[in-house]
């Protein structure tokens, strides 16, 4: 593949090369000491590089050697590799891949001190830029000037060997170009002391299998190294780190093959054709609609018009037939004939024009072209060939080829066109390679010279719509895009983008976390209701949450009747002498190196002595064992260290430090109810640790509860006295300790039944009635719903935990990190806001680490992650999964459950809300993971699938087991409840008063007539969500996201 002019063919390794090729503009060359030329055109044949273009004569080696290759290669050879880049920097030359960067100065990034890693030439042979068809040519017809190019290219380089990538469909052209390297190891030409002057060097021919990503270098990169083709981030550049790790200059076929001749016949000599920084002579593909469609070499700089009218005959029906031309492959921007009347074919001339050179691939389209539906045509191409990998790049490619589409339809509004523009800017340059870009540029040149024609066909579909509704209601649509939503566009990394999709209706484009992009599409019963909207957690008062167990619903209240405990029944005491049986020493445990001697020096040390363990021979573990068991000992303060191969026993300098001791008599763990306002589960437990002035690892739970909401649930704490929790509790604010007792167990999760919710859904709207409401919750009592995972799963500040969690699973932890450092479209703190953008800019670790203020540093799973970067000196991997390993567990956990969701609505797509003979448990899917039964049904293909449509497979899940919770889980499709929903309608005048009577102390609430509210109160088993429940009766998303567009709307 060639990637056009926004591919990058070498290993820049100034940032400020790479944004000039994205921008069109062009790298300085060596300076001509010549006058300048000022006609060009009418290469002789003498002068042409490529003799058998046309395959007239042998391509093997003897008709090689008879057109001069192979002539005086050793002496080339023989003058060093200073020489051969003296002369390559002499003549000019300019990558032909598309770049243009100056050969001479990329191949000498490869000189560079001996560091024990070898070298590596990597030509790029994939040629699947649209248009374009020189290098395969070139391996078809004359594959021993490629040959004796990658010599003298490795010799100047250093390299040892080389890698011809070549495009898997090019079947043809390897077996030629592999019949040569044959020939040429035969000869002597490569291998081992070639051509007789010591020097080694090897050629090695590599399939690709015709993803048009790999013509990126870096991806091209990681294809050759057995990996996925996916760009790779920038820096290191591949001079530094290439191929295997080792420095690697990657470079077209046609940039290697014409460097021979170059050193044959002088640098100055190839420096005399065309203009300056644009020298040489170079192959041009002229295709389209032409009468002799060809491939010629041509000196550089010579006009468009020449070149087509002497070469290809001309366009068909004639140069003032003609629309507009791309001159150098899909990936530049077309210009239209007035432009291509005088425009020169090179580098500076082109990007004078607003287009570029590219691959030199020209495409001719004449009056008779829908050029619509040409650049529409490309746009699909892109989108099909996009990895995936930039949230720009996929997202924008996607919504490009179906705008396109529309637009060579005229279904659209004039205000689109400039919304358009501006989603091209945004695609392009924000992404790792340039295919974003080379999807944006077509697009770009297409309004900005042919917007009259865009404009033509609105103007035709509008005037046929005119006389029915539906153009009306088109009508008001663009004129509340270009009023409302036109100004709300920002930058794809922050914020959404609003276009019209049809005459009448809107559809939100963009990356927010919307439930529909996680799978969630369909419904569990057959029933066509209209969508209630309504306002969700308006006041955290609306929502009521309370646990439910084994013993029933965990009130928010004191339980009446069950009096607190006294201080005199639940006085723990501190008496040694009620403790000697726990004092004794289980001595058929002592681990090996501590001897009984030891042991009783140990329990019977004083303040100021020391017992020492001799540990030389042991093993880690065997020490860490001794650590371990001096720490359960009944001796006060014992503390333990190593030092010059002994462990040394000492007792604390702790002053009047009582040892506590737990009675065997009273349970190991106190349970008690924590209710709270407006706080999460974490939070809450966290500040009663740090009030009571415990570890907060003592504490357990079934599970987090909402914070937005009041809630109530069991805590269990470890060997933590009854008292203590209560005088603690007194200073908490809106957290309440109650129902205490001693149990012998812990909390997990998943140890709850479920949950009670009371749940208020304000300002439905006057006309709902009672009855509509009953008739929705009866649906569901009968059907249930559809057990999705919510869209609290996946993130509610613009990332999306799922996607995380695919990359974590792919081993991209580089765009992991990306993803979740990348700017929080919620974020209050400038400071951090701007940390993030900083980290994007330039992935500086420590400069965004820096710019965090407060305890943003400690307290952020952002500030941690900086840290971790700077700690493990940018190792991503290492960096990653230092965090807990809980975090890492959510991202995973998230892309389960997006699986999960999509595999629930294919099958319902498919095949209604049945079950399907073969079902697990007859109800369930599984959870993706290495060891999941797969039903024997339908199912599991539709998971098969969706698997492989992330390229991920059961194997991804088994490498992470170390650092991941992963378990075989499956999860019911359906959820029913077993009680059935009350539904009640309360009228209210004030927007903000309190629904909830069960909370309000004083007179109950004064009804009103002005608002409607719904009040549902229901019971979840556990792993249910809520809003799944709530979408199934109101047909609308209660989440995050849809509750701020429609309060905006509002």
């Amino acid at each position: 593949m060639v990637m056009g002019i926004s591919r990058l063919t070498g290993s820049i390794g100034q940032k400020s090369l790479i944004s000039g090729v994205r921008s069109l503009t062009t790298a300085p060359s060596q300076p001509s000491k010549k006058p300048e030329k000022t006609h060009f055109g009418d290469l002789s044949d003498e002068d042409r590089i490529f003799t058998n273009l046309y395959g007239k004569h042998d391509y093997r080696l003897k008709g090689a050697l008879k057109r001069g290759d192979w002539y005086k290669t050793k002496e080339i050879i023989l003058k060093g590799q200073d020489w051969i880049l003296k002369e390559i920097s002499t003549s000019g030359l300019r990558g032909r891949g598309g770049a243009g960067f100056p050969s001479g100065m990329k191949w000498g990034f490869m000189k560079k001190p001996f560091d024990g890693r070898p070298k590596y030439l990597v030509v790029n042979a994939d040629e699947g830029e649209p248009g374009t068809c020189k290098d395969r040519e070139i391996m078809r017809h004359d594959p021993h000037k490629l040959i004796e190019g990658c010599l003298i290219a490795g010799v100047a380089m250093g390299a040892r060997a080389a890698y011809i990538y070549i495009r898997g469909e090019f079947y043809n052209e390897a077996c030629i170009l592999q019949e040569a390297i044959h020939e040429a190891y035969k000869a002597g030409y490569i291998g081992k002391n070639c051509l007789g002057t010591g020097y080694n060097f090897d050629i090695f021919v590599h399939r690709g299998m015709g993803a048009y990503i790999c013509g990126e270098e870096t991806a091209l990169i990681e294809s050759i190294e057995g990996k996925q083709g996916k760009p790779r981030l920038k820096p290191p550049f591949p001079a530094d780190i290439g191929v295997f790790g080792c420095p690697t200059t990657v470079t077209n076929v046609e940039t290697v093959a014409v460097a021979p001749t170059i050193c044959r016949r002088g640098g100055e000599w190839f420096a005399s054709f065309g203009r300056e920084r644009n020298r040489g002579t170079k192959l041009f593909c002229i295709s389209g609609h032409v009468n002799n469609p060809c491939t010629v070499e041509e000196e550089m700089s010579i006009p468009l018009k020449d070149l087509i009218e002497k070469h290809c005959g001309g366009v068909i029906g004639g140069w003032n037939n003609l629309l507009a031309i791309i001159p150098g492959g899909s990936s530049v921007p077309l210009m239209p004939k007035e432009v291509c009347d005088n425009v020169l074919m090179d580098f500076d001339a082109l990007v004078a024009a607003q287009s570029g050179l590219g691959t030199a691939a020209v495409i001719v389209m004449n009056k008779q072209s829908d050029i619509v539906k040409c650049i529409a045509r490309l746009s699909l191409f892109y989108k099909h060939e996009s990895c995936g990998q930039c949230t720009p790049c996929r997202e924008g490619c996607d919504w490009l080829n179906k705008i396109m589409w529309r637009f060579m339809h005229g279904k659209a509004h004039k205000s689109e066109i400039d919304a358009v523009w501006e989603l091209t800017k945004q695609i392009e340059g924000h992404t790792i390679c340039a295919l974003g870009d080379a999807a944006a540029w077509p697009v770009q040149g297409l309004i900005r010279h042919f917007r009259p024609e865009l404009e033509r066909r609105m103007a035709e579909y509008a005037d046929k719509k005119a006389s029915s509704e539906g153009s009306k209601v088109a009508a008001v649509g663009s004129i509340l895009i270009k009023k409302r939503f036109i100004n709300e566009l920002y930058n794809f990394s922050l914020g959404i983008l609003f276009l019209t999709v049809s005459e009448d209706s809107f559809i939100k484009m963009g990356l927010e976390i919307k439930p529909e992009e996680n799978g969630i599409r369909c419904y569990a019963s057959p029933e066509v209701w209209s969508p209630i909207t309504c306002q969700f957690k308006l006041l955290f008062s609306d929502f009521i949450v309370e646990e439910l167990n084994s013993d029933g619903v965990v009130s928010l209240w004191p339980l009446e009747g069950i009096d607190e405990p006294k201080e005199e029944d639940t006085t723990i005491k501190d008496n040694k002498d009620e403790c000697k049986e726990i004092c004794e020493v289980d001595t058929s445990n002592i681990p090996k190196g501590i001897t009984n001697e030891d042991l009783d020096e140990i329990l019977k040390l004083n303040n100021s002595e020391t017992v020492s363990i001799d540990i030389q021979g042991l093993e880690k573990d065997e020490r860490t064992a001794i650590h371990n068991f001096i720490k359960t000992l009944p001796k006060k303060s014992l503390s333990s260290t190593t030092k010059d191969g002994s462990i040394i026993v000492s007792i604390s300098n702790q002053k009047d430090r009582k040892r506590f001791f737990w009675p065997e008599d009273v349970p190991n763990y106190c349970h008690f109810t924590l209710s709270k306002e407006n706080k999460d589960t974490s939070y809450a437990v966290r500040e009663i640790a740090t009030r009571c002035g415990l570890n907060v690892k003592l504490f357990s739970f079934s599970g987090n509860k909402d914070r937005r909401g009041v809630t109530s649930q069991k805590v269990a704490v470890y060997r933590v006295k009854i008292e203590k929790l209560m005088k603690c509790s007194k200073s908490l604010k809106n957290i309440r300790l109650h129902n205490f007792e001693y149990k012998e167990n812990s909390l997990g999760l998943g140890d709850n039944c479920g949950n009670r919710f009371q749940i208020i859904l304000r300002d439905v709207g006057n006309n709902i009635t009672l009855d509509d409401v009953k008739k929705r919750c009866e649906g569901v009592n009968k059907y249930g719903f559809l057990n999705y995972f919510g869209h609290q799963r996946f993130g509610t500040l613009g990332i999306n935990t799922a996607e995380v969690g695919r990359l974590i699973l792919k081993k991209n932890y580089q765009e992991a990190i990306n993803q979740i450092l990348s700017s929080k479209k919620d974020m209050s703190r400038e400071t951090f806001q701007e940390a993030l953008l900083s980290y994007a800019s330039d992935n500086d670790a420590k400069k965004a680490f820096d710019m965090i203020k407060g305890n943003g540093k400690k307290h952020s799973l952002e500030g941690n992650l900086l840290k971790a970067l700077i700690d493990k000196n940018g190792n991503c991997h290492n960096a990653l999964f230092s965090m807990p390993r809980e975090t890492i567990s959510l991202y995973i956990h998230a892309f389960q459950s997006f699986i999960f969701n999509e595999v629930i609505s294919q099958r319902i797509e498919e095949y209604g809300p049945v079950l399907l003979d073969g079902d697990i448990d007859e109800n369930a899917i599984p959870l993706p993971s290495s060891e999941m039964d797969m039903p024997n049904n339908k199912t599991k293909e539709i998971i098969e699938n969706m698997l492989k449509k992330y390229e991920i497979t059961c194997d991804d899940f088994k490498s992470l087991s170390k650092h991941v919770m992963i378990s075989k889980i499956s999860r019911k499709i359906f959820k029913k409840l077993e009680d059935p929903i009350c539904c009640d309608l309360i009228k209210y005048n004030d927007e903000r008063c309190i629904l909830q009577r069960e909370l309000i102390n004083g007179p109950d609430i004064i009804d009103g007539d002005k608002y409607t509210a719904i009040k549902l109160i229901f019971s979840l088993e556990a792993g249910g969500y809520a809003t799944m429940l709530l979408r199934e009766i109101l047909r609308f998303n209660v989440d995050k996201e849809s509750q701020k567009s429609m309060n905006k709307i509002n």
